[in-house]
């Protein structure tokens, strides 16, 4: 069985172990551990040992003392061992098959404590006509939104001089469509405060209020507030 990707490592333990090496003997002994890990324990063969630390026969005689001082080596199998680091490897081990237990018995399954497997454990392994599980109805779909009853609001588009002349014909008004035109467009086509909505209904309000100050009444037309060049 595989081990974990990941190494354990106990930076308090490793540092108290490894206090009087350099910094060529800490990357020694750490490529060492780490091919380990991967590999298990390792041969004592002099090629391989170079091949791991990335060193040149003139520096084996530093691989000779990180071996001696932090790996036995067992004669049965002519390798290099570290204890630590073989029972690291165990509980790697251990973790991962009761992973993978956990996996077969179904994970969160409360019967996985008492060694009963989860009975639903590969179904989806099993044609689904022989599952005999009942599918549940499919939603029914939501109604469609009701339309809106409100009608939209036309943006409002100001009017050129020939728009307002054409009309000011058309419904025969009184008053000159230029002075109309000339106060809108200086104010910016607004009424008081407010965006105009409908200039053909403020032209007639203009050429009713117009005829009326021709009569001499007491209405007013608007005054203009900026002048037009």
């Amino acid at each position: 069985m595989k081990v974990d990707i990941w190494m354990p490592v106990y930076i308090k333990d490793y540092l108290a172990d490894t206090s009087r090496l350099n910094t060529v003997e800490h990357g020694i002994y750490l490529l060492l551990l780490f091919d380990y890990w991967i590999n298990g324990a390792i041969p004592n063969d002099e090629e391989i040992l170079l091949q791991i630390t990335k060193l040149n026969k003139d520096n084996y005689h530093i691989i000779e003392k990180i071996t001696s001082n932090f790996f036995y080596l067992d004669k049965k199998t002519n390798k290099f061992a570290n204890k630590r680091l073989e029972k690291e490897l165990a509980n790697s081990k251990a973790r991962r098959k009761k992973g993978s237990m956990a996996g077969k018995l179904g994970g969160g399954n409360p019967n996985f404590s008492k060694g009963k497997p989860n009975p639903y454990y590969k179904l989806k392994d099993k044609p689904k006509d022989k599952l005999n599980i009942k599918s549940s109805p499919a939603p029914a779909p939501a109604p469609a939104p009701a339309p809106s009853c409100k009608r939209e609001r036309e943006r409002f588009a100001p009017p050129s001089i020939q728009d307002v002349k054409n009309f000011w014909e058309g419904q025969s008004l009184r008053g000159n469509p230029e002075n109309f035109f000339n106060y809108y467009e200086a104010n910016g086509w607004r009424v008081g405060k407010n965006p105009m909505k409908n200039w053909n209904s403020a032209a007639k309000g203009w050429s009713s209020r117009e005829q009326t100050y021709a009569k001499g009444g007491k209405h007013e037309l608007p005054r203009r507030k900026y002048q037009v060049v």
